[in-house]
């Protein structure tokens, strides 16, 4: 360290960002402990059982994870996202219905899907079989494949 002017490190030391030279214990001072660590734990590992999450064979509808490629549904998705409404609410509903009015679906390809883990629409094209978050027809939408089959895919890749 850097020797600091004296009207600094008074300073410093006042307000206990830097020690005094004078505050330094000497080193008869300073006691020396003995510190022993013990185990006092039982060996016995059977006690607590181990929860292991296994991956399900297919996505759990209530989850709202399943849209990552990523992400495998478990058995807490099952237990977690078991009671979800099926059904959208009437507000969402009519933001939606707002919403196609100002982008409306120009093919009938297009079909709007309830999906109750996010508790949003999306829309699939039943031809090629994409999906998007918005409407196709409004500016920002991202069409792409579902994420089923993106999973599917890093499946067969890895």
């Amino acid at each position: 360290m850097s020797k600091l002017p004296p009207a600094l490190a008074a300073r410093l030391a006042k307000r206990g960002l830097i020690k005094n030279e004078t505050d330094k214990p000497k080193q008869s001072e300073v006691l020396h402990e003995e510190v022993i660590a013990e185990d006092y734990d039982d060996s016995d590992t059977n006690k607590f059982e181990i929860l292991e999450s296994k991956p399900l064979c297919e996505t759990v509808i209530g989850c709202p994870n399943k849209s990552n490629i990523y992400h495998n549904c478990t058995d807490y998705c099952a237990k977690k996202y078991a009671d979800v409404s099926l059904k959208p609410t009437k507000i969402l509903r009519r933001q939606f219905q707002i919403l196609l009015e100002r982008f409306p679906l120009k093919d009938s390809v297009w079909e709007q899907i309830y999906e109750p883990g996010l508790k949003t629409f999306y829309f699939w094209n039943t031809v090629t079989d994409q999906v998007s978050w918005l409407p196709p027809s409004h500016p920002d939408a991202k069409i792409s494949l579902p994420a089923e089959k993106l999973r599917s895919n890093l499946r067969i890749f890895l």
